[in-house]
């Protein structure tokens, strides 16, 4: 797996949840690249993903300690 891009996916979450179509807008990269590097980073415990407003969101697991804040459907 392409590390250069494992790690703009990365950065690019340090910014906050996203979802796949935020990621791949700021990675500018093929979509089926991004998804295999979020995946890879999903394996490797980074990255974890979670359901928001109905939509798939992505963040960090270091900035987030595997408790992203809930969405409206937590209301």
């Amino acid at each position: 797996m392409n590390e250069i891009l494992m790690q703009s996916v990365l950065n690019t979450l340090a910014r906050g949840p996203m979802t796949m179509a935020g990621i791949i807008i700021v990675v500018t990269q093929e979509a089926s690249e991004v998804d295999s590097a979020v995946e890879v980073l999903i394996s490797q415990g980074k990255v974890e993903r979670f359901k928001r407003g109905g939509w798939w969101h992505f963040a960090r697991t270091d900035r987030y300690n595997n408790n992203p804040s809930p969405g409206p459907e937590a209301a």
